[in-house]
């Protein structure tokens, strides 16, 4: 836990209508996969609506967006580079058909 800048933090904010408990209060589970869920949504076009409250979370957030970021990036570069190299063996083996 880092300490807080700003003071609430996610962990403090209410689940459900009723408000009565917060993520703090609910078991790993639910706060384990809150988290999952919130880091793919970082990652993915998905939505969650829990949001960095201070600097620490914020900062978090950010390097997982660019982490995201990058592994999209990435993955589509390998594919652009696999396409492209399909397309120069085709184009080569067309050349020394034809001569």
């Amino acid at each position: 836990w880092a300490p807080s800048d700003t003071g609430p933090a996610w962990l403090h904010d209410s689940i459900g209508a009723s408000g009565a408990m917060s993520y703090a209060n609910a078991g790993f589970a639910y706060q384990y996969s809150t988290a999952m869920h919130w880091a793919l949504t970082q990652m993915t076009p998905g939505s969650m609506q829990v949001f960095p409250q201070n600097t620490w979370e914020r900062v978090f957030n950010v390097i997982c967006l660019l982490l995201g970021m990058l592994v999209f990036s990435s993955i589509i570069s390998s594919f652009s580079a696999k396409l492209m190299q399909q397309h120069l063996k085709e184009q080569d083996k067309n050349q020394k058909l034809l001569a």
